[in-house]
């Protein structure tokens, strides 16, 4: 049995919560103030709702931040195993959000990237939608020896120096 760690339960939920307020099940009521207005068409396949599912992270990110469990990089990787695709479905997940780029740099990220895409192929197989979660990071150790102009990328924060996830 494939073991979930809390980041992906947290990540499910949270995509669930986020998604559950903005989409609308059959016979439900609008919540906007003007229930009369231009409604855009739900596609077929949203016709029963949305479970979501995915992993937001990279194995990096998760290492960098810390408070995970010693072996997140073999979770991450078992959890996106093309074999995962079946159980995402047998589960009733129809969305998966996975994380593009999450900012270490593209060859920094590359072996997550090359997964990404086999898992996303597996997904798409299983008639799986998905979405992808690009970060609005940059992991300066890695990312400012690849693209060496991204120094000058970063957020200033009020000192003049650079601001830093979670500043």
């Amino acid at each position: 049995m494939m073991r979930f760690s809390k980041s992906l339960h947290f990540g499910i939920l949270a995509t669930a919560a986020l998604v559950a307020g903005s989409l609308l099940l059959p016979g439900q009521q609008s919540a906007r103030p003007d229930p009369t207005g231009p409604v855009h068409p739900r596609p077929a396949w949203l016709s029963n709702g949305a479970v979501l599912g995915g992993y937001l992270e990279l194995p990096s990110f998760y290492i960098r931040r810390g408070g995970e469990d010693d072996d997140i990089t073999e979770q991450w990787k078992a959890n996106h195993a093309p074999a995962m695709a079946k159980v995402y479905k047998e589960m009733g997940v129809n969305v998966v959000v996975l994380s593009l780029h999450k900012g270490a740099g593209l060859q920094a990220e590359a072996e997550e990237i090359a997964a990404t895409k086999i898992f996303t192929e597996a997904l798409h197989k299983e008639g799986i939608k998905v979405a992808g979660y690009v970060g609005a990071s940059m992991f300066y150790e890695t990312f400012y020896g690849e693209e060496p102009g991204s120094r000058d990328w970063a957020q200033i924060n009020e000192r003049g120096g650079p601001m830093f996830y979670g500043t």
